[in-house]
């Protein structure tokens, strides 16, 4: 008589596991979720590595963003032409290099200006360049 467990007996109990049709199909809960060795396989196999590979690639593609996209600097100089405009003289601050005119308009004078005798209520020409918002004063004249 031929022992149960033996895979050449008609009457054996062992699922031969290479054959697909003899195969059982993975574990399944209530609801048919595939069971949790199954899960943790595709996890392993997929899923962290994956993971891992977009954490390793999203630092680099957002420090390529950051320098593709930021803006030039401004430089220091300004380009534009020299402008000039003739006004009255409101007050003048020598400590602080600035010229103030009737209009209103503050301009910044430069350090090595040299005072020709300026007053409150004088007419002067101030030749000018816009540097940023301020205006920085090239060459004042009286008259």
């Amino acid at each position: 008589m031929a022992s149960l467990n033996q895979s050449s007996s008609v009457w054996s109990r062992r699922r031969d596991t290479k054959d697909p049709a003899t195969r059982r199909p993975p574990k399944a809960d209530f609801y048919g979720r595939a069971s949790a060795s199954l899960m943790e396989t595709i996890m392993r196999k997929y899923i962290a590595p994956l993971f891992v590979a977009l954490l390793v690639a999203a630092p680099a593609g957002g420090a390529f963003a950051a320098t593709a996209m930021a803006p030039a600097a401004k430089p220091a100089v300004s380009t534009q032409a020299e402008q000039s405009t003739s006004s009255t003289v409101k007050s003048i601050d020598l400590k602080a290099h600035t010229l103030t005119l009737a209009d209103g308009k503050t301009y910044k004078l430069p350090t090595t200006f040299k005072d020709p005798g300026l007053r409150a209520g004088e007419k002067v020409t101030v030749h000018w360049k816009m540097n940023g918002r301020a205006y920085e004063a090239t060459k004042v004249t009286i008259g």
